[in-house]
């Protein structure tokens, strides 16, 4: 029986898949490129405030990725004014039992008058108005304890199949001519949803008004979920995706299984260094970097050459009192003419010679720049040319207002290494958190380039010491969490990460929930309601606003105990 309700199943899931390629078919030959039309949206339930006319629950799949006119939009009332809403609210917030409610009372009487299809369920008789009650108590629970879940996640693995059961179970809206949501279904879900404050569930969007489609194409304000993003280059972008997981895939590998990861990290190699070669640019043509220039270094960087002639040295600084130096193929300065002070500022030196070597890492830094502009300045005062997006505005924000004046300190998405380079230059032990391969090859050169001693973590911060606790007395998360509230999973590990936290202060830059990027993530918190989630979900308690980028319209916080 169950093997022929299967068989049933997958074909009316194939009928229902035909129908709905050929409706976005047509809608594309009427209206154009839909983006994200058929997805499934996450929206904070509070923001549900209507009900639309309703239709037939079996029939309504049929209404999905539809497009009408009509005054069908136009809402009989509101969400918190109907049945279900009421009725769950009567229980679980005034405590009422459900046989004092006053739709219990109601559905009786209509069953009793045998008027069946007037009650909100269609039942006949007592027993079954009692049972959907106590299905309704126990899923309030289950979401309580257990979270909002997908109709995807509960379903099992023949009930999957159906996709018509997972898109009416789902919470599911109409959108208005004017961009207004109306909810359709799952109003029982909803309403729970609401009176436990859950900050987003998933909706699926059933009809869509004509005049909203009009409005869609040209309507710029990213807060609504429907909008439209067009996102160019989105099959390379996927290539781009596929290769960074990949590489993941085959660190992991070379941790475990070393003959066999190591060959492959070699070929990795050899194609990432042919892409440096293909993308070379600008400074083999003007030879910008075997020009002689003047430096400010800090002379404890200058290192004595290895085969060391003190008559020589003293020799040549007698022609000048320049202090000359080389840079060798680690980017360290070797001195060849005059005697440095011995003094904490920087000093001027000329530069004779580069190793070759060096200047090929500048040209991959240049690379680096042309495809992806830096955001961190770099240290190394050979690569002071490079423009970055920051500078050290975020670093003078962050001195001004340390509590800490030595430790420990994490730097989550190190990046290039900025901050640990400056914080170790203070006097702290810091520890560099980076996942990506490309820019912790730089990290590792640039490290090596200025004598460093900070740890390298490369893997990502969900990994690292995992189900144990993080002491440390500062933690710099400067935009960087923004990233995990695009997927459900990783912002769950981010909650997970902040339980894990023992530490002193943190340093938390919060994004614009304005940019691109976030606005059709999982959760988009704004600056304050970041701030406030970090303080719920760790052993931090107080807060403060230490500066603005006003540029990228950006906050940094500081978080105490």
């Amino acid at each position: 029986m169950d093997l022929i309700k299967t068989i049933m199943g997958l074909g009316y899931n194939l009928q229902f898949i035909i129908e709905k390629i050929f409706l976005l078919l047509k809608n594309r030959l009427k209206y154009g490129k839909l983006y994200y039309f058929n997805k499934l949206y996450w929206i904070n339930p509070q923001k549900l405030c209507y009900v639309s006319k309703p239709c037939n629950r079996n029939r309504c799949w049929h209404n999905y990725l539809r497009i009408s006119d009509g005054d069908w939009d136009e809402p009989d009332m509101l969400f918190n004014d109907t049945t279900q809403y009421t009725l769950i609210k009567q229980r679980i917030v005034e405590k009422k039992e459900w046989k004092d409610t006053e739709y219990y009372q109601y559905a009786l009487k209509l069953i009793n008058e045998k008027k069946i299809k007037k009650t909100i369920w269609s039942i006949n008789t007592k027993k079954e108005l009692d049972k959907i009650l106590k299905d309704y108590e126990d899923l309030y629970y289950k979401i309580k304890n257990n979270g909002y879940k997908t109709r995807k996640e509960l379903f099992s693995r023949w009930k999957r199949l159906d996709v018509r059961i997972a898109l009416i179970n789902e919470i599911s809206v109409d959108i208005g001519r004017d961009g207004r949501f109306l909810v359709n279904h799952g109003k029982h879900r909803l309403a729970i949803a609401k009176l436990l404050n859950i900050p987003l569930v998933p909706i699926v969007i059933l009809k869509r008004h004509k005049e909203w489609i009009k409005l869609r194409k040209s309507f710029k304000d990213h807060s609504h979920p429907d909008i439209i993003i067009k996102r160019k280059n989105i099959f390379k972008k996927n290539i781009k995706r596929f290769i960074r997981r990949l590489l993941t895939i085959l660190i992991n590998i070379n941790d475990n299984h070393k003959f066999i990861g190591k060959p492959l990290l070699i070929i990795w190699n050899i194609i990432y260094r042919l892409k440096f070669i293909i993308g070379r640019n600008i400074f083999r043509s003007t030879n910008q970097l075997k020009n002689k220039t003047i430096l400010y270094i800090n002379p404890n960087n200058i290192f004595l050459p290895k085969k060391l002639n003190l008559n020589n040295i003293t020799n040549i600084s007698n022609l000048s009192n320049d202090i000359i130096v080389d840079i060798n193929k680690n980017g360290h300065f070797i001195l060849v003419n005059g005697i440095p002070k011995e003094t904490n500022d920087k000093i001027p030196v000329i530069i004779n010679n580069r190793h070759e070597k060096w200047i090929k890492f500048k040209e991959k830094i240049n690379y680096l720049s042309y495809h992806s502009h830096l955001y961190q300045k770099l240290t190394h005062p050979d690569l002071q040319d490079f423009q970055s997006s920051y500078g050290n505005i975020r670093f003078g924000f962050i001195k001004k207002k340390l509590s800490v004046s030595i430790g420990t300190l994490l730097d989550i998405g190190t990046y290039l290494g900025y901050f640990c380079h400056k914080f170790e230059d203070l006097g702290f032990d810091c520890y560099g958190v980076e996942k990506n391969i490309k820019h912790i090859y730089f990290l590792k050169k640039l490290k090596k380039a200025e004598n460093k001693k900070f740890k390298i973590i490369p893997k990502s911060i969900f990994s690292y010491k995992k189900n144990r606790k993080l002491n440390f007395d500062v933690v710099l998360a400067l935009f960087i969490f923004h990233h995990f509230l695009k997927k459900k999973n990783t912002y769950l590990n981010l909650i997970k990460l902040l339980n894990r936290l023992d530490i002193k202060e943190m340093f938390f830059g919060a994004h614009n929930p304005k940019e691109l990027q976030n606005i059709n993530g999982y959760i988009n918190y704004n600056p304050e309601e970041f701030v406030n989630f970090i303080i719920e979900n760790s052993c931090l308690n107080k807060y403060e606003l230490i500066g603005i980028i006003k540029n990228h319209r950006r906050h940094i916080y500081k978080l105490t105990v």
